[in-house]
């Protein structure tokens, strides 16, 4: 599953270990990646997926909801985002009402 493609060579690594299902691996490599660049918005996606897939599905939707603040957010996290709030227990309407 993929949540959007890209070339970006900051998560190109971090993509290798998602596709390996090594998301503990991944979701370091991203958090390293982001202490540095915190508004990279492709690095915020691409954790959010990897914390997805790991079922952190509350800190998947954080992630998704902080790239979504920034301009080059990738335009589908916003449908994820809505399904990490509602498999974190949480009301997806509130997640969407604090875009």
């Amino acid at each position: 599953m993929v949540v959007c493609s890209t070339t970006d060579p900051l998560v190109t690594v971090p993509r290798a270990r998602e596709f390996a299902a090594d998301y503990s691996g991944a979701d370091a490599d991203l958090s390293t990646i982001l202490a540095v660049k915190p508004d990279a918005a492709q690095a915020l996606a691409t954790r959010g997926h990897v914390r997805f897939m790991a079922a952190k599905f509350g800190a998947a939707a954080a992630d998704y909801a902080k790239a979504l603040s920034l301009p080059n957010a990738p335009a589908d996290l916003m449908l994820w985002q809505f399904i990490a709030v509602r498999r974190s227990g949480g009301d997806p309407s509130l997640a969407a009402a604090a875009q």
